[in-house]
């Protein structure tokens, strides 16, 4: 059930960050030929040839998001690192768009509403990403969107990982207790002893 729940919000995730690229292609689309940041000099074009280019775009970045690692569990990623694969993936992204209109001859594509693509993909994505983040960290901290957690050990390492989770309650995670490796195991201070539940070899 939480297998499929999180398939379910990570496929969601993946579709708004599709959407996302592809808003930032009509973006650029009409910052050049409707707002004209720069004159253009070589007529309008119509609008077709870059919905064409949606369809490969599509295709390509969610292939490169699928497989990038992007999606996997942030509770604990820091915002920067996201940030970095953001940026790599997109990257990688623009390299195959740009290998495959090497050789789609059909149409050629104005180079300053590509460049402003890149631009504007990776804007909009920093700032989801951001946004979303602030948003999940307020909610976690009110007690909603929370992972329980049973800690494995009951010595220094098993408190100074306690004193991590309860110092970020963006994390959103609660521990429910501590279970001792063996019947021997020491307790590092009272508050561990108190919540230890049992052995390893009653789980």
């Amino acid at each position: 059930m939480l297998k499929n729940h999180s398939a379910f919000f990570r496929n969601l995730h993946i579709a708004s960050d599709i959407l996302l690229s592809l808003a930032a292609l009509l973006i650029a689309y009409w910052l050049r030929f409707h707002i004209e940041v720069l004159p253009v000099t070589k007529g309008y074009p119509g609008f077709e040839p870059y919905f064409i280019l949606m369809l490969p775009i599509t295709l390509i970045w969610f292939f490169i998001f699928k497989t990038s690692g992007l999606y996997l569990s942030h509770r604990t990623r820091p915002l920067y690192e996201e940030f970095t694969i953001i940026l790599i993936d997109i990257v990688l992204a623009f390299l195959c768009l740009l290998t495959f209109l090497f050789f789609y001859r059909q149409y050629s594509y104005s180079m300053l509403v590509m460049g402003m693509f890149f631009i504007l993909n990776i804007t909009l994505l920093f700032l989801f990403r951001a946004i979303l983040r602030s948003f999940l960290s307020c909610i976690r901290k009110r007690g909603y969107n929370k992972r329980y957690i049973l800690i494995v050990g009951t010595d220094e390492k098993a408190w100074d990982l306690t004193r991590t989770i309860e110092r970020h309650q963006e994390y959103g995670m609660e521990i429910i207790g501590y279970i001792r490796p063996t019947v021997k195991t020491p307790f590092f201070n009272e508050t561990i002893r108190r919540k230890t539940l049992g052995v390893i070899d009653s789980l």
